[in-house]
């Protein structure tokens, strides 16, 4: 018998209890211990006590699909790079090399568990943190390729070429920022309208890849963004736990 399927879109107890293999009786005794399953296999919102699938990640419902998403959480902080710098597209490809055949599923939905497990750990770049500390996208030198790769830094040299280039190629950017602010302040433009503002005024629609191609010349390495994590320092200090 063909497995059922998720769809996007509403979804209803009793689809979802065909999809789990389950009774509608059980789905409904244990839905949130269910609907917390579902998370590893989809993206959903709950509306007006109605299940709606917004992305799916695992069309087929299956314990190894629960078990990927373990495995991922506990290798994350392994695989990482120790000095920081990485990224969650070759994290994904060092776990699928170590544990592919264990697994089951492909690289797009381990890279998916890799960068739920990133922000879990670190957060979203610029927005939040983690429960580990923080982390930001900054562009670096990549070396190799795949499960491979590996990245460094930028010299202090090299982060000056990356500011002449800049100027160079968007001019002054933080002003132009600062003008398209004052136009959503205003009410000139909405929020949703503002990047397309900022992408005219910088010309950075047509300017990003010529940066980029003389960026990578300058340096005499591919250029691309990796993600720099910050583990907070704990200390433990008179019975307290202080942050820094």
């Amino acid at each position: 018998m063909e497995r059922k399927k998720l769809k996007l879109g509403m979804m209803t107890g009793q689809e979802l209890a065909d999809w789990f293999g389950i009774k509608l009786q059980s789905f409904k005794q244990t839905k949130a211990k269910k609907l917390r399953e579902l998370e590893n296999f989809a993206k959903f919102h709950i509306e007006k006590h109605r299940i709606y699938i917004d992305e799916i990640y695992i069309e087929v419902y299956s314990k190894r699909g629960s078990k990927t998403k373990q495995i991922v959480e506990e290798e994350f902080e392994k695989v990482w790079n120790k000095d920081g710098l990485d990224s969650c597209s070759r994290v994904s490809q060092e776990i699928m090399k170590q544990f592919g055949k264990e697994l089951g599923v492909k690289e797009d939905t381990v890279r998916h568990y890799a960068l739920g497990t990133r922000k879990k750990l670190y957060g979203t770049p610029w927005v939040s943190s983690g429960s580990k500390g923080s982390c930001i996208f900054i562009w670096c030198k990549k070396y190799g390729e795949g499960a491979d790769a590996h990245y460094e830094l930028l010299t202090p040299a090299e982060e000056e070429v990356k500011k002449e280039l800049i100027k160079k190629y968007f001019g002054d950017s933080n002003e132009k920022q600062i003008i398209v602010q004052g136009m959503v302040a205003k009410g000139e433009i909405t929020r949703e309208e503002a990047w397309g503002v900022l992408e005219e005024l910088t010309g950075m629609n047509h300017s990003f890849y010529p940066f980029l191609l003389e960026l990578q010349e300058k340096v005499g390495a591919t250029v691309v963004k990796g993600t720099l994590v910050n583990k907070e320092i704990r200390v433990i200090e008179d019975g307290e736990c202080y942050n820094f």
